[in-house]
């Protein structure tokens, strides 16, 4: 669990500076408040005001950054997988992929529910670690089983 909670940093970090970057910066914040506003509407997603074109980049530079985090370190360190060849490893990164859309949709959930329900400013953060520490406890097992099936290691 402890490359799991690296990865959770990074995701939640990649987030942070997202929302601090583009809060920042007024003038391309009010265009990206402007027209995430419209996105969301133009897909009946108005679930609240504060979902937002940078409440949306910084979900999915979280997810991202936590991905390709999460992939390198369960593979070489977590299940200590030898690197075959690049056709495996692609093979590999599929179905990791795949079945990291569980817990991107359980992260999601969190987040988005937490952003909805209560009104503080790093609320979405805060939900989105929870959805992350559960998801990625889900994808240890699911992993376990489907992707690294060799020599595993805890």
């Amino acid at each position: 669990m402890l490359f799991a909670s690296v990865s959770t940093f990074v995701n939640i970090i990649s987030q942070v500076m997202t929302k601090i970057i583009f809060s920042n910066i007024s003038f391309f914040n009010r265009i990206l408040i402007y027209k995430g506003e419209m996105f969301v509407l133009g897909f009946s997603l108005n679930f609240s005001q504060d979902i937002t074109i940078v409440f949306l980049l910084q979900m999915f530079n979280g997810i991202i950054a936590g991905f390709l985090t999460k992939f390198i370190l369960d593979k070489f360190i977590v299940f200590k997988e030898k690197h075959k060849n690049i056709i495996h490893t692609f093979m590999q990164f599929f179905i990791y992929g795949a079945l990291a859309l569980i817990t991107t949709f359980i992260f999601l959930v969190f987040e988005v529910g937490f952003k909805i329900l209560f009104d503080f400013y790093y609320s979405e953060i805060i939900g989105g670690f929870l959805g992350l520490v559960i998801g990625y406890t889900v994808k240890f097992f699911l992993d376990k089983m489907f992707v690294f099936k060799s020599e595993s290691a805890i």
